[in-house]
């Protein structure tokens, strides 16, 4: 069914909802390319990577077939974030925390969060402090992470919609 959904919203854009069936909460997001949108969803190490998302970790938590997934309308590109703002105003979704569509407006962290977001970026990836600084992979390991990437499948399992 993965498969399916990810063919019907090839080249399309459009406003989308994600409703958890159990809570009633939802969220609303728009795209330019659902079918790439819809692939990250449906990635579990692209959940987890991002899990500081609310929706990513209400997927992660009670799995794909908790939730239901709508394309709420098709929409030219340049149309987009006026109609995800349509849909915030009209539904009130409880999953999205910016209140402004395309925008982050409506988010704002606590001093003690900027504080620890501060300090576990500081050193990150800085010059010799970094691991692989100095490195690079050698054309054979280039080409067998290409060839892993793109023979890795989707993570279509667990889901289903209503």
């Amino acid at each position: 069914m993965g498969v399916e959904i990810l063919n019907e919203n090839r080249d399309k854009s459009g406003i989308y909802m994600w409703k958890n069936n159990n809570s009633k909460k939802f969220y609303i997001g728009s795209s330019v390319d659902l079918k790439r949108r819809f692939t990250s969803y449906f990635n579990l190490n692209y959940l987890v990577k991002e899990s500081r998302l609310y929706l990513h970790r209400a997927l992660l938590k009670e799995g794909y077939s908790a939730f239901s997934l709508y394309v709420l309308e098709y929409c030219e590109k340049e149309n987009l974030i006026d109609r995800e703002q349509y849909y915030f105003n009209l539904l009130k979704p409880t999953y999205n925390l910016c209140i402004t569509a395309g925008s982050t407006l409506g988010i704002s962290h606590s001093e003690d969060t900027k504080e620890n977001i501060s300090k576990s970026k500081k050193g990150t990836y800085s010059n010799e402090d970094n691991h692989f600084y100095g490195k690079t992979h050698n054309l054979e390991a280039r080409e067998k992470m290409v060839e892993a990437k793109l023979s890795k499948p989707l993570s279509f399992f667990f889901f289903s919609f209503a």
